[in-house]
């Protein structure tokens, strides 16, 4: 019942996002909930900026000119601390969390985990629909992963580019943890 109520909720938000962008985006919550807790995404936040490991170029911009777009329109619930998002360094020892990104993968059907370990990376340009997985990832293990999909925007430094991207971090880094009874929300997309 309460993932009933949670999916209508979601639905709700897509089609007032929708409204606002006057596409379509489409998409699922986490799907690996049975990890996934916001106080691991509020560690990665105290920890430093939040690394970011983005696969695939959908766009005719340079790569380094597309994933600085991407990392600049990144962003969590306001709910969480202010924090960046950076290109990945290598994992540190004590510090494996990660936010890895992968537009228009060839192979929509990989997991969460191989998505973590750095599988699939074979890309395709968007043919009128941008899709995009994401997996929140702890060394080679996903804590929540999500998909979005939207027609591609006229421009990747646009708002409905970023409104694609923050619906994905809403369905993958809930501000509050998708297990708990409690089905109220004060998100702004409630």
């Amino acid at each position: 019942m309460i993932h009933l109520v949670r999916t209508g909720l979601v639905a709700v938000a897509l089609a007032l996002l929708a409204a606002c962008t006057g596409a379509t985006i489409g998409g699922t919550g986490s799907t690996s909930v049975d990890r996934f807790h916001p106080d691991f995404v509020r560690y990665v936040i105290a920890s430093g900026p939040i690394p970011t490991e983005i696969r695939g170029n959908p766009s005719t911009l340079a790569v380094q000119d597309f994933q600085a777009i991407t990392l600049r329109r990144l962003a969590l619930e306001g709910g969480y601390a202010p924090h960046r998002f950076v290109l990945a360094p290598p994992p540190a020892p004590r510090h494996n969390f990660r936010v890895v990104l992968l537009f228009n993968p060839t192979d929509r059907a990989i997991t969460e985990d191989a998505i973590c370990r750095g599988e699939g990376g074979t890309y395709s340009q968007p043919q009128g629909e941008l899709y995009l997985r994401g997996a929140f990832c702890n060394r080679s293990d996903a804590y929540a992963s999500g998909f979005v999909k939207a027609p591609v925007p006229a421009a990747f430094d646009s708002e409905a580019y970023s409104q694609f991207l923050a619906q994905l971090m809403f369905n993958m880094m809930p501000l509050r943890d998708p297990r708990a009874a409690d089905i109220t929300c004060d998100r702004p997309a409630c």
